[in-house]
């Protein structure tokens, strides 16, 4: 949620900033216009309103989190701890993933604004400043992403040995891959959110598969 908040600043700044600067002229024209806003440019879009969605994603991702965190605590305090490990796979990817996507994402900002993204009116560059130790305190991003790998591959081999009902999401999305890979399943991602959402659950198993693959040949050698 403190990526999501970091990241929706910049983006604030640069969309607002590139909204109103302007600059040449359209060569498609006949000189007379305004120069053209530089959010106009397609080389300024593909760089900044992806960032916007990505605010957005990290939102929602934080919500899911915390939602998470609260249902998996209370089966603690039951004393149920089947879901204590799944927990720390998805909060540690997701640490991971989300300061890398807000530290880059708030120089892109800076970037796209050109000087004036490094003047100090801007606040991006304090911002980025503030925020870039992210990646590497609470736990370094290099290292928590191998603790999330070593356990989704931990489970993707249980459950290839002994095929059983997950307990956990990430075992229903491996168990669901290894009976539906041979298939190859098709998902309507143009028109149901739902399909979006399996077929990024199918990819991930997959490249999971492909990382035990590589486990297993590099623990033989």
């Amino acid at each position: 949620m403190h990526a999501r908040l970091v990241l929706a600043r910049a983006v604030t700044v640069a969309v607002r900033y590139l909204s109103i600067r302007r600059q040449f002229k359209d060569r498609d024209g006949d000189g007379s216009g305004i120069e053209i806003a530089v959010l106009d440019y397609p080389t300024v879009q593909i760089r900044v309103l992806p960032l916007l969605a990505t605010a957005f994603a990290l939102h929602y991702s934080g919500k899911a989190m915390g939602e998470l965190y609260w249902r998996t605590r209370k089966n603690i305090e039951q004393g149920d701890f089947a879901a204590l490990a799944d927990l720390h796979s998805i909060s540690s990817g997701l640490k991971s993933l989300c300061t890398d996507l807000a530290a880059n994402g708030i120089e892109t900002c800076r970037r796209a604004m050109g000087g004036h993204g490094f003047g100090g009116g801007s606040g991006l560059v304090q911002l980025n400043s503030d925020y870039l130790s992210k990646p590497t305190v609470e736990g370094d991003n290099w290292m928590i992403t191998q603790q999330v790998a070593n356990y989704v591959i931990k489970k993707a081999k249980g459950l290839a040995q002994t095929p059983k009902s997950g307990s956990t999401k990430t075992e229903e999305i491996l168990k669901k891959y290894f009976y539906t890979r041979d298939r190859r399943p098709m998902y309507d991602v143009l028109t149901s959110d739902e399909d979006i959402v399996q077929a990024f659950e199918w990819r991930a198993a997959h490249l999971v598969r492909h990382l035990k693959k590589g486990a297993v040949r590099r623990s033989l050698h």
